[in-house]
């Protein structure tokens, strides 16, 4: 497997600019491999990625299955709850996977401007790229893991794609839409939003993170319950993982419930104590269990 030249945007400018740290229980059964995967339509644009592989795997000129796992908004992929779900299910003692996790573009060290609808557009497009990569170099997905803002691009993908995975895991996702989550933004933010269209939400680093109404109403006119309608109808043989905490004040975890319920073929986990994160590593084995219980 190539990987393209590395870009002027690099991990190690993200991480000390924005004071963000890697931080995950190291496995010595993982060996990881950073890839740039350039945009198709546009080479001047990339996805920063990192595959995890089993070193038991790693020896065999045969490909290991692969998890993708997803982050949510504001987030990247090494955020200590993906990076450490990636590496200890590269690292299970029963049927270890090769995963991925990437940046989408606007966050991380993945290039573009963020949106507060990227996953009503750029994430969509990013997902299609990074599973296009992958089978390009003669590996299978078999999952994909979601975490909150992610669930929203894995359920347009699933309802648009003619043979998506056959597993896919929701964590912390919304179900009922709304245009501004309550005490997300201050009033004065509101007001801005309102009277000038737009305001800068905050920095991180390189990153500017600006919300615009017209992003904000794309948002909200996304359909969750007509989306797993049409997974219902056009793959019932999808099997739904959905995991929520009860103790969400992001997502209320009527949400988590609610996908329970609108999902055909699901398990459903609710975590005790949990918050959106899931409390970082806390409920790692947990989480980890249940994502691989189909």
């Amino acid at each position: 497997m190539q990987t393209p030249t590395t870009p002027a945007l690099a991990d190690e400018l993200y991480i000390s600019e924005s004071g963000l740290t890697a931080r995950c229980l190291p496995y010595d059964s993982v060996q990881e491999v950073e890839l740039i995967i350039p945009l198709p339509q546009n080479p001047s644009e990339w996805i920063r990625a990192t595959l995890s592989i089993p070193k038991s795997s790693a020896q065999s000129s045969a490909r290991p299955e692969v998890t993708v796992v997803c982050h949510g908004m504001c987030s990247w992929r090494n955020q200590i709850l993906l990076e450490s779900i990636s590496r200890r299910l590269s690292a299970a003692s029963s049927a270890p996977a090769a995963t991925l996790r990437f940046d989408f573009r606007g966050n991380g060290a993945s290039s573009s401007a963020w949106s507060y609808d990227n996953s009503e557009s750029l994430d969509l497009d990013d997902l299609k790229t990074v599973l296009a990569y992958l089978k390009s170099n003669d590996y299978t997905v078999t999952r994909l893991v979601g975490h909150s803002q992610a669930c929203r691009t894995l359920l347009k993908y699933y309802s648009t794609e003619p043979e998506p995975p056959a597993l896919c895991v929701l964590l912390s996702g919304r179900f009922y839409p709304v245009p501004t989550p309550k005490g997300r933004f201050t009033d004065e933010q509101i007001r801005l939003l309102d009277d000038e269209g737009s305001f800068l939400w905050f920095k991180r680093g390189v990153r500017e993170f600006v919300v615009a109404k017209e992003a904000c109403e794309r948002r909200a006119d996304m359909d969750i319950p007509g989306l797993v309608k049409t997974i219902n109808s056009r793959h019932p043989s999808v099997k739904f993982t959905v995991i929520h905490g009860s103790d969400d004040t992001t997502v209320p975890v009527e949400d988590g419930r609610a996908f329970n319920d609108a999902i055909d073929d699901c398990k459903y986990l609710e975590i005790e104590g949990a918050n959106h994160g899931f409390n970082g590593t806390k409920h790692l084995e947990v989480l980890v269990a249940k994502i691989i219980e189909y």
